[in-house]
């Protein structure tokens, strides 16, 4: 694959530290030869609207066509990072996307939305998206590039993206980490939840 993409870490700190390391290394392993650029901010300073900041400012320092987003709560399969948007006006998302709930016993909910954790996206397109959004930041409208009207399409990878979901992460408290019906104890790629929660999550 070309060297024609970034990626861009982003963290908020909410999830305990350790856990928040083994998500940085899985993020090695997974992404080749594509540069990691980062951006971190702390918890009392985080909101939507800071969050699109600093993701705006760190893409204008990116020197490649295309900047996939990385989170610090998720797992990436390699496969995901090899994915482009078909044109340089549109905004891919990847759904096949599994949620992993750390309050509960474990279990795998598949939650096909698009979110910013799965975006692969035209470098210039998504400044150009965002910086006019902020023009007149209204924190309720904050949406995913392509969710306002935009160029969006999806793709699917034959290994999963996967979340874990905390109480402290984005839109929790307005109900959208809710499990969906589909739901599974063991996925390709990552195996059993309770093999990846314990290894990840509860071991950090």
């Amino acid at each position: 694959m070309a060297q024609d993409l970034s990626i861009i870490y982003a963290s908020a700190h909410k999830a305990p530290e350790p856990f928040l390391r083994k998500i940085r290394e899985q993020l090695d392993l997974a992404v080749g030869d594509c540069p990691i650029i980062e951006t971190h901010t702390t918890p009392e300073k985080s909101s939507i609207t800071n969050y699109y900041k600093d993701l705006i400012e760190v893409a204008k320092d990116c020197a490649t066509p295309y900047i996939a987003f990385a989170e610090d709560d998720t797992l990436y399969p390699d496969e995901h990072f090899n994915q482009r948007p078909s044109n340089m006006e549109t905004f891919a998302y990847n759904m096949t996307r599994w949620n992993l709930y750390t309050w509960s016993d474990p279990f795998y909910s598949l939650r096909q939305r698009m979110i910013l954790a799965t975006l692969i996206a035209p470098r210039e397109k998504f400044i150009e998206v965002m910086e006019k959004r902020l023009e007149n930041p209204d924190e309720s409208k904050m949406v995913e590039p392509g969710r306002g009207g935009e160029l969006s399409e999806n793709f699917e990878t034959y290994n999963p993206v996967v979340v874990f979901t905390h109480p402290d992460a984005f839109g929790y408290m307005e109900g959208k980490k809710q499990a969906s019906k589909i739901r599974a104890l063991s996925i390709p790629y990552w195996g059993s939840a309770e093999g990846v929660m314990n290894d990840i999550y509860k071991s950090a």
